[in-house]
């Protein structure tokens, strides 16, 4: 079944960039079009105030949209007139020029140093976006899937991203999904920080649900270990320096160390050094892993076998050639004889 416009629908309408149909619409978020739409039928320019005010949605996401709106090129923003209260700025519809675009097409592309670019260094065009998102029902989810992740309309940066991932390191979709709810559970929503972690599933061959899911799993029992020892230190930092989570790893994945263990080491180490320093624990817990120590009480005896090795050695170095208990008891057997002076 076909079906049409009323001609009593089309007697009241206004203009819309073809841009937004064409290019936008399978990106756009649905509250991002909400606002667009009605700004042009309202009339612009217009500020992100009065499109909350009047729209009754919150202004971070109105701002959102705004943000969003011009990187794609649709909206402009432009200082109020002198008519206008406050500094609020408005934004205008900037809509692209068919032959402008057209001169452009027609310049000669520029030269690709690299066919496969590495990750994050260049951001896809909306165009290029859009056709992938034609082409691939995968990079379409991904898409869907980001936006209810992150709460929001994502970036033409945080799409060419999610793309580089599938196209250039090989994701599946759905692990780029465990990727990103992994990196937003943690905090860690940056593009720059869910990238370079994408880069590391890809070197460590994490192309399963699986393995994404045992790799999950090992980083969240990391983050527990670094809570737990950075709140018996005293220490502040949220999360551990990627140094610092290196060593965790070791102590924990490689030999197997409890936070018992990690902590007898880090007040061996405190006793010893100025600073803290992860290095100086390491070596402590290297030294017992090579001495097959394992519990936190192997470590006591360790360390209370090591101080009476001290003590009996610093004694024998510095102990006199009698013994000084023995002449004390003799001493109390004589008796005392006072002699008279001549």
């Amino acid at each position: 079944m076909d079906y049409d416009v009323t001609k009593s629908a089309m007697e009241d309408t206004f203009k819309v960039p073809g841009v937004i149909v064409d290019k936008y619409l399978k990106l756009s978020n649905p509250i991002h079009l909400q606002i667009i739409l009605w700004m042009l039928r309202v009339g612009l320019p217009m500020s992100a105030a009065k499109v909350s005010e009047q729209l009754r949605i919150d202004r971070s996401i109105v701002n959102e949209a705004m943000f969003y709106w011009i990187d794609c090129g649709v909206l402009i923003p432009c200082s109020p007139s002198q008519e206008d209260k406050g500094d609020e700025p408005l934004y205008k519809a900037e809509i692209p020029d068919a032959h402008a675009e057209k001169k452009e097409s027609e310049k000669p592309a520029p030269r690709i140093k690299s066919p496969t670019p590495k990750l994050g260094s260049s951001i896809a065009s909306a165009d290029e976006l859009l056709k992938r998102a034609e082409e691939s029902c995968g990079f379409k989810f991904i898409l869907h899937e980001a936006e209810k992740i992150f709460g929001r309309s994502i970036s033409r940066a945080e799409q060419s991203m999610l793309l580089s991932l599938m196209d250039n390191y090989g994701l599946p979709p759905e692990v780029i999904i465990m990727l990103i709810t992994h990196c937003v559970n943690i905090g860690r929503k940056g593009t720059a920080y869910i990238q370079k972690t994408g880069e590391g599933w890809a070197e460590e061959g994490i192309f399963t649900i699986e393995a994404a899911e045992e790799k999950i799993a090992a980083q969240k029992k990391i983050n527990k270990l670094w809570t737990e020892l950075a709140s018996r230190v005293g220490n502040r930092n949220p999360r551990p320096t990627k140094k610092q989570e290196e060593y965790l790893k070791i102590w924990n994945e490689k030999w197997h160390f409890d936070i018992e263990v990690i902590f007898l080491a880090y007040e061996e180490m405190a006793d010893r050094c100025a600073k803290p320093s992860f290095a100086y624990v390491n070596k402590i817990l290297e030294r017992w892993n090579s001495e097959g120590i394992k519990t936190a009480d192997d470590a006591l005896k360790a360390q209370q076998s090591a101080a009476d090795a001290a003590k009996s050695s610093s004694l024998s170095a510095g102990s006199p050639s009698y013994d000084i208990d023995t002449v004390e008891k003799n001493n109390k057997k004589k008796k005392l004889v006072y002699k008279k002076r001549g």
